[in-house]
């Protein structure tokens, strides 16, 4: 009987742990596109290609906004 509560706690923490994991490599993502864009021309070639944004904060927050 314990066993069946176990294996049915367990089969359900799957979903959370989904989201976490996905959510810390949107982070790890935003971070690392910051990053990129800290050097000048990279940038401005970014920005013009995927958003219009004049920073590259406004670019990250923009591109990974949740």
């Amino acid at each position: 009987m314990a066993l069946t509560w176990i294996l049915l706690i367990l089969s359900g923490l799957i979903y959370p742990a989904i989201y976490i994991a996905y959510r810390r490599r949107l982070n790890y993502k935003r971070l690392e596109t910051r990053r990129i864009l800290a050097h000048g021309s990279t940038f401005a070639a970014y920005a013009k290609a995927f958003s219009g944004e004049s920073t590259p904060d406004q670019t990250a927050e923009k591109l990974f906004d949740f």
